[in-house]
């Protein structure tokens, strides 16, 4: 069974063993964490854990911060407003029954999400992350042994830039992790409108209006550039885009082949035929080689990203109040002349790709149009973790309007190379739980979550809630992978659309296989 303080040991012999990349010679800064963890599995009532959580909030985001740049300015006034944070979570702390506890909750998702990332029982599942920039290294290192670039060129720089990328992903991690709900409190406004709108009519006051809020024109510019960074991609070109003579394409195909299977090594150089080349061949070849890299707006992200600001989406608000708060996002050193002509003088990509990923995380993890293909990036794993956290969800029991630190149980293990997810719902003590109610919103985020036409085959998954009440024994399970995805309440399968109750997600037999 997974619980609080399996991670929470988990992630202190992480840090035991120096795997926590970014407290890696922080000696201070490792024992204050482990004080932290340490009090929280001893404190004894939600309002204490609460306020260790606060203190570790800052030292992991402290530290994880300036592990990718070291100006700190704009962490006290972050800092600030996530005490105030905390202080409405207090406030609204009773407007659900089943109310998940945001300043915990970013935490766990933290410690869970390395203990998925980390543990080789679930290799299977994330062993594609950050493939695509692992490649691209790979890829200038061919061309560098194969002395087609130069070791101290523009690409090499590259690289350089994309290894430091890779150095900095459990940074990146944490900080996605600890701020994707720091937006939250603007989506309980229209509830707490409502609960009021209810009140003052009982004291004979007609005339109100409800808390709205919108920004003014001279925010707009910052608001557009912000979404224009926040999905903006780089294309990398090792020849000339243009065109290539019949000649120059042979050679191309002589000397380089492509590896597409899952377990290939994608491009390959073959130095055999790179030998043979005559002196002509050699100097076509190397003129053909324009190795440039270019920055790509991907217009559907900004459609989407523009769209769930307009809704006033938590996650992208969050991504916005990083900006705003700290300088880091602000003087990211990002500027170029022509989009041909990214120069590594004027762009530090490393930063870049950080600020990028951090953000779009973020945001993704509440994006309707945000489609997992493969656990490939800090965006599916936090979106993914989020849904698996469970242990922050308090319960307000009706009968004695107490507070229960247990929503339900829940197990993550492999089976087969199945990612299997438990949810168990044994506590009685709990009157008003549901859990068919809780596993039909499990299907509708998990089957809207996941592109399943397009699925990679290494994602396999299957989700269970378990009822164990006294009143309700049952097992409701989805399944889900590669051109697949089926509904078994108690071991009669569901057609998927009437179970759900919506034309949205696809039949059993839709899908193929």
């Amino acid at each position: 069974m997974v619980n609080e303080s399996i991670v929470l040991d988990y992630y202190v012999e992480l840090i035991a063993a120096d795997q926590i990349e970014f407290l890696t010679g922080r000696k201070k800064s490792k024992t204050a964490i482990i004080s932290c963890i340490n009090e929280m599995k001893k404190a004894d009532s939600i309002h204490n854990k609460i306020e260790v959580s606060k203190t570790l909030w800052k030292l992991l985001f402290e530290n994880a911060m300036s592990f990718i740049d070291k100006d700190k300015h704009g962490y006290d006034d972050l800092f600030a407003y996530f005490d105030e944070f905390v202080e409405f979570e207090e406030l609204i702390f009773a407007s659900d029954s089943f109310y998940r506890d945001h300043t915990i909750h970013s935490l766990w998702v933290y410690f869970l999400g390395e203990y998925l990332y980390r543990n080789k029982e679930f290799s299977f599942f994330i062993k594609n992350m950050m493939a695509e920039y692992k490649q691209f290294g790979r890829y200038i290192q061919q061309f560098i042994d194969a002395n087609l670039l130069s070791k101290e060129g523009y690409m090499a720089s590259i690289a350089d830039s994309l290894e430091q990328l890779l150095q900095c992903q459990g940074a990146i991690r944490c900080i996605a992790a600890l701020a994707h709900d720091l937006g939250y409190p603007l989506k309980k406004i229209q509830k707490i409108n409502k609960s009021i709108s209810k009140i003052l009519p009982h004291f004979a006051i007609s005339n109100f209006e409800e808390f709205k809020f919108n920004y003014n024109t001279s925010q707009l510019p910052f608001i557009e550039k912000f979404l224009e960074f926040i999905c903006l991609d780089f294309v990398i070109y090792f020849f000339e885009r243009h065109f290539h003579s019949k000649k120059c394409t042979q050679i191309i195909e002589r000397i380089f082949t492509y590896n597409a299977e899952p377990d290939g090594a994608g491009l390959m150089i073959n130095t055999e035929e790179l030998e043979r080349l005559s002196e002509d061949e050699r100097d076509v070849l190397e003129a053909a080689i324009a190795p440039s890299v270019n920055p790509l707006k991907k217009m559907s992200s900004y459609l989407r990203y523009s769209d769930d600001f307009e809704q006033q989406q938590h996650g992208i608000l969050s991504s916005f109040l990083l900006t705003k708060k700290l300088w880091f996002f602000k003087n990211i050193p990002f500027a170029y002349e022509k989009a041909e002509e990214v120069n590594r003088q004027h762009v530090d990509l490393h930063k870049v790709f950080a600020g990028t990923t951090i953000l779009s995380a973020i945001a993704d993890h509440t994006s309707d149009g945000f489609r997992i293909k493969a656990i490939n990036n800090p965006s599916a794993l936090l979106a993914v973790v989020d849904e698996l956290e469970e242990f922050s969800r308090i319960s307000r029991a009706n009968q004695n309007r107490q507070y229960i630190n247990q929503f339900c149980r829940t197990d993550l293990y492999n089976n087969d190379n199945w990612l299997c997810i438990d949810f168990i719902f044994d506590n009685p003590e709990i009157t008003n739980l549901n859990p068919e109610k809780a596993f039909r919103g499990r299907c509708k985020r998990f089957l809207s979550l996941f592109d399943i036409p397009e699925l990679d085959e290494s994602i396999k998954i299957r989700l269970r809630c378990l009822s164990q009440l006294p009143d309700n024994r049952s097992e409701y399970v989805l399944e889900i992978s590669k051109n697949y995805a089926n509904i078994v309440v108690n071991g009669v399968e569901q057609d998927i659309p009437q179970y759900l109750q919506s034309r949205h997600f696809y039949a059993k037999d839709e899908l193929g296989s």
